[in-house]
């Protein structure tokens, strides 16, 4: 199965979508051309002006050659698409969005603003991750928050169905983007970015001690990155 094909069904619906929207376009270009057609023919066989003819066979040549430059963007993104999966194919290692790993912060399942006092009760309760919800959600004084039934809605098609959103799954599988962790030096993000280092799931066997040697940091900078990484660990690995 390809990297596209029902991995992550956001990722399919958003590439379903495109194609049925080009779909669209093309259907409607091509009633377009039909009715030009019928209204050159229907034209032709009353009295117009050349000027008219001119005008109308400009029109349909013009629809004509956006429907064929719309059914060429179809193909062009199909054949993209196609190109992705087989890219991913030929990796060595792809990781699959199924397994989660790391816990899920409650600011991050509800940060639609309807869930405001939601978040704030659950803060106030000592309740850090998504994870920890099910000790306080049958509570009477949880039960009368605002918005407490969309939120228990959204929590058990998490619990019971795995309902994630895009953004909330990649963080569980490969846990938070290492620019957000090591935001405050620039510098080590751009070494990790380049030696192919996105996630913090990506860190998992990363060595340390080539820092100094390679990336020209000091010790001091070393030992911080690394109480850093370990501390993440510690706080959001399940």
């Amino acid at each position: 199965m390809g990297l596209l094909e029902g991995l992550f069904k956001d990722k399919d619906n958003s590439t379903n979508k495109e194609i049925e929207s080009l779909n669209v376009k093309i259907k409607e270009k091509e009633m377009e051309i039909q009715r030009l057609k019928i209204e050159v023919q229907a034209m032709k066989e009353t009295y117009m002006t050349p000027k008219q003819v001119e005008i109308l066979e400009k029109n349909l040549k013009s629809a004509r050659e956006e429907n064929v430059k719309l059914k060429k963007e179809k193909e062009d993104f199909i054949q993209k698409i196609k190109i992705l999966e087989q890219d991913s194919s030929d990796k060595e290692e792809v990781f699959f969005l199924n397994k989660f790993l790391y816990k899920l912060p409650i600011d991050e399942f509800f940060s639609a603003t309807k869930f405001n006092l939601i978040r704030e009760f659950l803060t106030k309760s000592g309740i850090s991750f998504v994870q920890e919800i099910e000790t306080v959600m049958e509570l009477p004084e949880f039960m009368k928050v605002k918005n407490y039934s969309a939120a228990k809605k959204k929590y058990t098609a998490f619990r019971d169905l795995k309902v994630i959103s895009w953004d909330n799954r990649i963080l569980m599988c490969k846990g938070e983007r290492i620019h957000k962790v090591f935001k405050k030096s620039r510098k080590f993000v751009n070494y990790l970015t380049e030696n192919n280092i996105e996630f913090m799931d990506d860190m998992k066997n990363f060595d340390f001690n080539v820092l100094a040697v390679k990336g020209g940091f000091t010790k001091t900078a070393v030992e911080e990155f690394k109480e850093m990484y370990e501390e993440y660990f510690k706080t959001y690995k399940i």
